[in-house]
């Protein structure tokens, strides 16, 4: 009985807490739960984003690995295509140049993507 008690309690703190944050908006919600909850949270969101972006990488890699293996077999047999070496190298130096301007830009999804 006393089980049941304690349970019933710590639901109803719960849900006032909820209810209490969702009223005070996105940054009052942190403040208001304990912060041993808030960092809790950050850290099952921060695993689960690590675990989905490994599944997606994962998954990238399988399904691109005959594309890619032929890519590197014709980089290294067809002198017509060698300088496909140095495009993925380009790519990344002109993204390391430019990433003080990159970096302020929101992330947000973008339908030119499709085309």
């Amino acid at each position: 009985m006393q089980f049941a008690h304690c349970c019933k309690k710590l639901s109803m703190t719960t849900a006032t807490d909820t209810v209490l944050a969702d009223s005070l908006g996105p940054s009052a919600a942190s403040d208001a739960l304990p912060s041993s909850q808030t960092r809790t949270g950050r850290a099952a969101r921060s695993v689960r984003s690590g675990v989905l972006l490994t599944v997606l990488i994962i998954s990238l890699v399988w399904s691109f690995a005959p594309v890619i293996s032929g890519l590197l077999r014709d980089w290294h047999t067809n002198d017509n295509y060698s300088v496909g070496q140095l495009v993925p190298l380009a790519a990344i130096y002109l993204l390391w140049q430019e990433r003080r301007r990159l970096t302020p830009l929101p992330m947000q999804p973008s339908y030119w993507g499709a085309l």
